[in-house]
């Protein structure tokens, strides 16, 4: 049986800890509460996802991920970013690199889809 691995990096705890208990039933889960944190865990394992605030502590989300990208292009595809306030240049790069992404506060049928969207890809 398949099982995915799935990293999410959230400063925020009760959203990490959500996130991580939706993915757990798809597969192993891994969490960082830092962007420095999470790109060490990219550069030493491959994810299936990578769920990210955009907002988080050292970097931001999006410079994980241009760096993660840098380091193995294969994740590309592989980014679900949130965020409460999402700025039209936030939006404009989301959709430029053609990035699954959630505004902040979304419903659980909301999450769970964008999930099974950014796994299938």
């Amino acid at each position: 049986v398949w099982e995915g691995r799935f990293l999410v990096v959230d400063d925020h705890e009760p959203l990490r800890t959500l996130l991580a208990s939706l993915l757990d039933r798809r597969g192993d889960v891994e969490t960082a509460c830092g962007a420095r944190e999470g790109l060490a865990m990219l550069r030493e394992h491959y994810y299936n996802g990578v769920f990210s605030d955009i907002e988080i502590p050292e970097m931001g989300g999006f410079e994980l991920y241009r760096r993660a990208v840098e380091y193995d292009s294969t994740v590309k595809g592989h980014f679900l970013f949130y965020c409460s306030d999402i700025t039209p240049e936030q939006e404009a790069f989301l959709r430029k690199n053609r990035l699954s992404f959630l505004r902040k506060p979304f419903g659980l049928t909301e999450l769970t889809d964008t999930i099974d969207r950014v796994i299938r890809q």
